[in-house]
């Protein structure tokens, strides 16, 4: 019965439990902006889809902080651990509903099954000359790249998916990402593996 309790005032204070409760995964955007050079941001291409490129993200667990999920996701997509990053801020992105996706997983604590996800973004700092080991699990390969590159390698996102990346750039850095602007002078001299 206390479990039911502190679940009940975890949802009423929590937006990423309320979420979760209708049936929304949350998950943590990683925007990871360079120290050493203001306007770099780092992007990966996942496993999973290994053609598009799109900044670091992890689901959040029960009970998980957005800044405790983004620091999971440096540690395992990336290698980059606490001592190696620096988390500033984040805030609230929006919603994606899946429609091909409704019901194929159950959630936790969920009063019905999922239908989307709740996106969050973490703004996190780190340095282009720190080594990154990615997870060959995860991740396919890394890129930082300057900011008016950004809608550029991003232009073949989902619509849907587009919509949360810019919405998470527009709202952490008031940076505007057009996807159909062609690359200023090519690809950045930055390395990915």
């Amino acid at each position: 019965m206390l479990e039911y309790i502190k679940l009940a005032i975890k949802v009423i204070v929590d937006r990423s439990a309320r979420k979760r409760f209708i049936g929304l995964r949350p998950v943590a955007i990683c925007v990871v902006k360079s120290v050493d050079t203001p306007s770099r941001y780092l992007l990966i291409r996942p496993v999973a889809h290994h053609v598009d490129w799109l900044p670091p993200q992890e689901g959040m667990e029960v009970g998980e902080t957005v800044e405790d999920a983004a620091l999971r996701c440096m540690r395992i997509e990336l290698g980059l651990g606490e001592d190696k990053i620096q988390f500033r801020k984040s805030v609230y992105v929006g919603d994606r509903i899946l429609a091909d996706r409704i019901g194929d997983r159950d959630l936790k604590y969920s009063i019905c099954r999922m239908r989307g996800k709740s996106y969050f973004a973490a703004l996190v700092i780190a340095d282009t000359k720190e080594e990154i080991i990615h997870n060959p699990a995860e991740v396919h390969a890394h890129q930082w790249y300057e900011a008016d590159e950004l809608g550029f390698v991003m232009k073949d996102l989902v619509p849907s998916k587009a919509d949360v990346v810019a919405k998470a750039f527009q709202q952490m850095l008031g940076i505007r990402i057009e996807f159909d602007k062609p690359l200023p002078d090519g690809p950045s001299d930055a390395s990915s593996t």
